[in-house]
Protein backbone atom coordinates (compact mmCIF):
# COMPACT_ATOMS: atom_id res chain seq x y z
CA UNK A 1 0.00 0.00 0.00
CA UNK A 2 1.31 3.32 -0.83
CA UNK A 3 -0.08 5.91 1.37
CA UNK A 4 -0.61 9.16 0.03
CA UNK A 5 1.17 11.60 3.25
CA UNK A 6 4.64 10.47 4.53
CA UNK A 7 4.64 10.36 8.38
CA UNK A 8 7.68 8.85 8.89
CA UNK A 9 10.53 11.29 9.89
CA UNK A 10 14.41 10.87 9.81
CA UNK A 11 17.45 12.49 10.60
CA UNK A 12 21.14 12.02 9.86
CA UNK A 13 23.61 14.30 12.24
CA UNK A 14 27.21 14.87 12.86
CA UNK A 15 28.32 15.99 16.00
CA UNK A 16 31.55 17.92 16.44
CA UNK A 17 33.65 18.63 20.17
CA UNK A 18 36.56 20.77 19.37
CA UNK A 19 39.29 22.20 21.84
CA UNK A 20 41.52 24.92 20.61
CA UNK A 21 44.56 26.92 22.66
CA UNK A 22 44.07 30.42 22.43
CA UNK A 23 46.98 31.90 24.98
CA UNK A 24 49.65 30.05 26.44
CA UNK A 25 53.70 30.44 26.79
CA UNK A 26 53.86 26.15 26.86
CA UNK A 27 55.83 24.62 23.72
CA UNK A 28 52.39 24.38 21.22
CA UNK A 29 54.40 20.77 19.55
CA UNK A 30 52.49 19.22 22.79
CA UNK A 31 49.14 20.43 22.97
CA UNK A 32 47.68 18.80 19.82
CA UNK A 33 44.04 18.21 20.91
CA UNK A 34 42.12 15.73 18.75
CA UNK A 35 38.45 16.84 17.68
CA UNK A 36 35.89 14.62 18.61
CA UNK A 37 33.47 13.84 16.13
CA UNK A 38 30.66 11.66 15.86
CA UNK A 39 27.45 10.54 13.21
CA UNK A 40 24.24 9.61 14.24
CA UNK A 41 20.97 8.45 11.89
CA UNK A 42 17.79 8.03 13.28
CA UNK A 43 14.64 6.73 11.66
CA UNK A 44 10.85 7.62 13.15
CA UNK A 45 8.36 5.22 12.10
CA UNK A 46 4.92 7.43 11.76
CA UNK A 47 2.90 4.43 12.03
CA UNK A 48 0.88 4.92 8.69
CA UNK A 49 -2.76 5.46 8.93
CA UNK A 50 -2.82 5.98 12.69
CA UNK A 51 -3.77 9.07 13.89
CA UNK A 52 -1.67 11.64 14.16
CA UNK A 53 1.42 9.35 13.70
CA UNK A 54 3.41 12.03 11.58
CA UNK A 55 3.12 14.41 15.28
CA UNK A 56 4.90 10.89 17.26
CA UNK A 57 7.32 10.90 14.78
CA UNK A 58 8.52 13.98 15.19
CA UNK A 59 8.21 13.97 18.63
CA UNK A 60 10.31 11.00 18.73
CA UNK A 61 13.52 12.95 16.65
CA UNK A 62 12.66 16.32 18.56
CA UNK A 63 13.09 14.24 22.17
CA UNK A 64 15.87 12.21 21.00
CA UNK A 65 18.01 15.73 19.82
CA UNK A 66 16.95 17.26 23.20
CA UNK A 67 18.08 14.33 25.51
CA UNK A 68 21.40 14.51 23.69
CA UNK A 69 21.98 17.73 23.80
CA UNK A 70 22.00 17.83 27.48
CA UNK A 71 24.08 14.33 28.13
CA UNK A 72 27.01 16.63 25.43
CA UNK A 73 26.71 19.93 27.39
Amino acid sequence: MVRTRNVDHHAVVRSRRSREVLFTNLPTDGLAFPDDEVYGMVVADGVGGATSGDVASQLALRTMFELTGRATS
